[in-house]
């Protein structure tokens, strides 16, 4: 069977999100530098003011190249289908076009979604059928979770099926599932299947060697777990990723040389994905040399508990080529962190940052705003602690409810309701958020900020993979926040 996978579709840039972001964001938006009423990044900003950037000489227009397209095409190919990644969706790309309409199996993946997706995706399938696809289409990922929540599900789901979708899966993999599509004969009637059978990625899953240039990239991703350890209430990776499962040492290693050594091109940056690193701390030391004998000269980051960092841990995160650590701090305010489930120790935050700075690690933490028992006087105490802790970098994060808010204890405690799209509580609404938001963005002194809505490790990682130093690619966020202060 011919098969093509779409690894992403919608917004694809900066400027894209902007114009399909809901109006409620729009106030936290305005801390973002326009340029002829178009937002732009810290990579778009370093480009406007010259900076010297390597040449991209793979990965498509695109900065990254998907993980997910590549997991889903290796495992088509090793079930025999004869198999093409789309990276990017772009409809006016003639040759995605001409690949499309040459499909007998569509797979379409909703895990890098934002802004008004869901009708990028009934637009997207619905032109496919105009212009005479039948093509089975299937739609999973964890967006699908959220097309099937709330009060719109229906109605939503309805559309989504009316637009051309054969099957939508929901399920954390759901690689079960499409495989059942895909090897069968037969179709059957439209539906919606749910699936939370396990699956096990394997390094052959993650290899590019087998794929063409423009899904090759000087950055990437090194999978050592799934899940979380912990357990904070405001957090949707545990239901999107399921139980805590750290990848033993010889895995990692698999890991390490699927993705490193099993790419057309050099990988100059990796982004480590697990979500406490240092949780247990042995474990993180033993990854940090696997690391450091693969490739000595990479350069990579992280998440990290916030409270758990010994100089140890930095010592040899330092010395395999780890770069910047990011740390889910959240607020500032020990309430907060009891009622978010957290527990930081905001002592031991401190220390973490002072070890990281010793050891020349650059350090961000991310903030989040508008959870169940936040206020103004929180957010005020959250700026003062920021102050103080001194981080490189930090990030803003406006509260999204995860599915399934409405059946939480805390929701029903707060008065958790959505109208028109847009959530409120007891003590914040999500409009009230978003001006909090851009008054510690724009007010909170000494201290650099990454654009609103925009990732660390979308930006950072694309600035060390086209050449620019940690210290240089640091330089070009420090710069970027500098002009929004200055107006």
């Amino acid at each position: 069977m011919k098969a093509v996978v779409i690894s992403s579709f919608g917004a694809q840039n900066y400027a894209e999100k902007y114009i399909q972001a809901k109006l409620e964001w729009r106030n936290f938006w305005d801390a973002a530098l326009f340029v002829d009423g178009s937002p732009l990044d810290v990579v778009d900003f370093a480009k406007s003011r010259g900076v010297r950037l390597r040449e991209k000489s793979c990965g498509g227009a695109s900065r990254h190249v998907y993980v997910n397209g590549l997991v889903l095409g290796n495992i088509l190919q090793e079930q025999g289908h004869d198999t093409t990644i789309i990276n990017a969706y772009d409809e006016g790309d003639t040759k995605q076009k001409t690949m499309l309409l040459a499909a007998e199996l569509v797979v379409i993946s909703t895990n890098y979604v934002t802004g008004r997706w869901v009708n990028e995706l009934c637009s997207l399938v619905a032109a496919l059928r105009a212009c005479g696809s039948t093509a089975t289409v299937v739609v999973g990922g964890f967006g699908v979770y959220r097309l099937l929540d709330g009060d719109m599900a229906e109605e939503r789901c309805a559309a989504v099926m009316e637009s051309g979708v054969d099957v939508l899966i929901e399920g954390r993999h759901g690689i079960g599932s499409l495989l059942k599509v895909a090897n069968s004969t037969r179709l059957g009637a439209k539906r919606i299947i749910r699936d939370e059978d396990d699956f096990r990625m394997t390094p052959e899953h993650l290899s590019a060697r087998t794929w063409p240039l423009e899904l090759q990239s000087p950055h990437t991703v090194l999978f050592t777990s799934t899940g979380c350890p912990f357990t904070c209430h405001f957090c949707s990776y545990r239901f999107f990723l399921g139980e805590y499962a750290p990848l033993p040492i010889r895995e990692v290693r698999k890991m390490l040389d699927a993705t490193l050594r099993r790419s057309l091109i050099p990988v100059s940056c990796l982004r480590v994905v697990d979500e406490c690193f240092n949780v247990p701390e042995d474990r993180a030391v033993s990854v940090c040399r696997e690391i450091r004998d693969v490739n000595a000269d990479l350069i990579w980051c992280c998440f990290a508990r916030g409270d758990r960092m010994t100089p140890r841990l930095a010592r040899e995160l330092r010395s395999s080529g780890c770069a910047l650590v990011s740390i889910g701090l959240e607020s500032g305010v020990p309430e907060m962190q009891r009622t978010m489930n957290k527990n930081l120790d905001l002592a031991g935050v401190k220390e973490t940052v002072a070890i990281l700075r010793d050891e020349g690690i650059q350090s961000v933490v991310s903030l989040l705003v508008g959870f169940y028992g936040e206020s103004i006087s929180t957010v005020e105490r959250t700026r003062d602690y920021l102050v103080e802790l001194r981080p490189d970098l930090a990030r803003i994060n406006v509260w999204v409810p995860p599915p399934g808010e409405a059946q939480q204890a805390l929701a029903r405690e707060f008065g958790f309701r959505v109208c028109d799209g847009s959530w409120a509580h007891r003590t914040m609404s999500e409009i009230e958020a978003c001006d909090l938001a851009r008054s510690l963005y724009k007010e909170t002194p000494d201290i650099s900020f990454v654009p609103p809505f925009s990732s660390i490790f979308d930006q950072w990682p694309e600035l060390i993979g086209r050449g620019l130093t940690p210290e240089d690619a640091l330089m070009q966020f420090l710069v970027y926040h500098r002009h929004v202060i200055a107006g």
